[in-house]
């Protein structure tokens, strides 16, 4: 509450000029400044190993989280090529191919069911390293976990 030479005071949360004392004033706020029911933040009587492993652990889920968004993308992208690859089985006549977003060009059969396979072999290559990177991720967090529970008692 700001004090001023007349008889009302300006509210600190509102701003209005009201008739205030040291506790609460017309506008209906509490200005009795008693300890404020802030939330405790958990790390802090935490030492700063256990911090940095709390940190650690956090980085580790939002990396997780961006794989596993990666995953799902390659995944919808392998079932595209397959989707592709298996129409191009059941076709005859002319076969085209799209590249970029405006240009449509005329290909052998042959040579898109083989980009089509290349591609399909690159995704997957990618897919196994995810599956590696998870199992990492995935294994840290976990040795993280464990470290964090022995330090704070609940192993």
């Amino acid at each position: 509450m700001v004090k001023n030479n007349s008889k009302k005071d300006r509210c600190e949360d509102c701003g209005d000029e009201c008739e205030c004392d040291d506790d609460s004033c017309e506008c209906g706020h509490d200005h009795s400044h008693e300890e404020m029911n802030m939330p405790i933040n958990p790390q802090m009587n935490f030492d700063a190993d256990t911090r940095a492993a709390i940190q650690e652990i956090q980085i580790l889920e939002h990396n997780f989280e961006q794989l596993m968004q990666q995953k799902h993308l390659f995944n919808m992208e392998i079932s595209e090529t397959d989707l592709a690859l298996k129409e191009l089985e059941s076709s005859s006549g002319d076969v085209f191919k799209l590249v970029g977003s405006q240009v449509i060009i005329k290909t052998t059969k042959e040579k898109i069911v083989t980009d089509l396979n290349h591609k399909k072999e690159l995704l997957n290559l990618r897919m196994k390293n995810m599956d590696s990177q998870e199992k990492e991720f995935s294994d840290r967090i976990e040795e993280l976990r464990q470290q964090i529970m022995k330090k704070i008692g609940k192993a």
